[in-house]
């Protein structure tokens, strides 16, 4: 099987002059509810009008290392306009298979 990390976002593609920002966490154990802001680390930004999913494997690996089984990531993602104004960030944690 394929390792695979990706962030599925709408509307796609994005509206002209719009980017996708991605931040990410380090990894750990699936019991854990929250981690703080100054956890989360920019993984990806997309070019302009981009399409979904974005894939941040290579990005996420560069920056946390490998995936490890059973442990959980917490993802958050917004847009950013031609204008500079971003939006409300959207929180989500996926576990590691």
């Amino acid at each position: 099987m394929a390792i695979a990390l990706s962030v599925a976002f709408t509307p796609t593609p994005l509206a002209a002059g719009e980017k996708v920002v991605i931040e990410a966490t380090r990894q750990v154990s699936p019991g854990i509810s929250f981690l703080p802001r100054s956890e989360y680390k920019q993984v990806f930004t997309g070019a302009a009008a981009s399409a979904s999913p974005a894939n941040i494997l290579s990005a996420y690996n560069a920056l946390f290392g490998a995936l490890i089984a059973n442990q959980k990531i917490f993802v958050r993602a917004w847009s950013v306009g031609a204008n500079g104004i971003a939006s409300s960030p959207i929180n989500s944690t996926v576990i590691v298979t």
